[in-house]
């Protein structure tokens, strides 16, 4: 899945109750958090690989 699934999915189990205002980011960093190593991209295809 992309990033944008990944979040969209995090934000979307954010609703389940018991709601708490910390529970979206919490939820939607969570969701992002396979997509990380994305993150290595910036210092070239040799480190993300």
């Amino acid at each position: 899945m992309d990033p944008i699934t990944h979040g969209l999915t995090g934000a979307a189990l954010s609703y389940i109750p018991p709601k708490r205002q910390k529970t979206m980011l919490v939820m939607i960093l969570a969701s992002l958090a396979p997509d990380i190593d994305y993150i290595t991209r910036l210092w070239g295809v040799d480190i993300f690989l």
